[in-house]
């Protein structure tokens, strides 16, 4: 697992997961925004670190596995859920997709 929580995992050696730390060097910072660029097939899975997590669909689709559901995201939709349930986000068809992800910052 990643410093935020998180690991990165893909389905294929093609498949890339990058992470861009918005607020890396902030010293009091209480949140911590990324933007996740989520190539086809690529996902990144929770580890149950955080209390609540925001995200929204800059580009393409989105497909959050949430519980026991499955919500697909397009591009402008949001969603503020539960973090500390196990959830996985990956790009949804066969094109990648950007998403801003806010969470707790990692004291």
């Amino acid at each position: 697992a990643s410093r935020d929580g998180y690991s990165r995992n893909s389905r294929s050696k093609a498949a890339e997961l990058k992470v861009e730390h918005l607020a890396e060097g902030w010293q009091a910072a209480t949140i911590a925004p990324t933007i996740l660029h989520l190539d086809n097939g690529s996902r990144q899975q929770s580890q149950g670190a955080d209390a609540e997590r925001f995200l929204m669909v800059l580009t393409g689709r989105v497909r959050l596995e949430y519980a026991d559901d499955v919500i697909l995201l397009e591009q402008g939709d949001s969603i503020y859920f539960d973090a500390s349930f196990p959830h996985t986000i990956a790009a949804a068809g066969r094109t990648s997709a950007r998403v801003l992800s806010v969470t707790p910052s990692p004291c």
